[in-house]
């Protein structure tokens, strides 16, 4: 995998000042991991770069897929590859994931896992909006730098 450039680097930051803050005014009730690792299976680990969990103590375990609520894949070069995990994600059941298009400015927003196929029954582009997902909202303008 190669290095994450710059923009990947500003957009997990985004992530990273907008959803922790937003979960814990949420109740509590979740909390957000940045790129650390969510058991898939036994032997497969992924670190999206960033995941909405049930709020719990992962000291002896990473979070399993029935703890997940929201994988985000930020994707700048990455793309065919974020795509492919979204689709691992599906095969586990894992109930909503994002992909955050850097270049074209945009969110593909994947619901209703189907474990048989590894897809996403429901996938929608968003370039402009609200996400909603564990009792927090965000508008897809704050996951991207404001033109200059």
């Amino acid at each position: 995998m190669s290095p994450r450039g710059p923009r990947h680097a500003a957009a997990v930051q985004r992530l990273v000042a907008l959803v922790p803050a937003r979960l814990a005014h949420a109740g509590g009730i979740y909390q957000a991991r940045v790129q650390d690792p969510i058991a898939r299976t036994d032997d497969d680990e992924p670190e999206p770069d960033l995941a909405i969990v049930r709020a719990g103590d992962y000291d002896s375990d990473h979070p399993g897929p029935g703890d997940v609520v929201l994988v985000v894949e930020v994707a700048d070069s990455s793309f065919a590859a974020d795509r492919r995990k979204v689709g691992e994600y599906a095969q586990v059941a894992i109930p909503e994931a994002w992909i955050i298009d850097v270049a074209r400015r945009r969110v593909l927003l994947h619901r209703s896992p189907d474990p048989a196929r590894g897809t996403y029954a429901d996938v929608t582009t968003l370039t402009e909006g609200t996400l909603s997902v564990a009792g927090i909202e965000i508008d897809v303008a704050e996951l991207f730098p404001a033109h200059r």
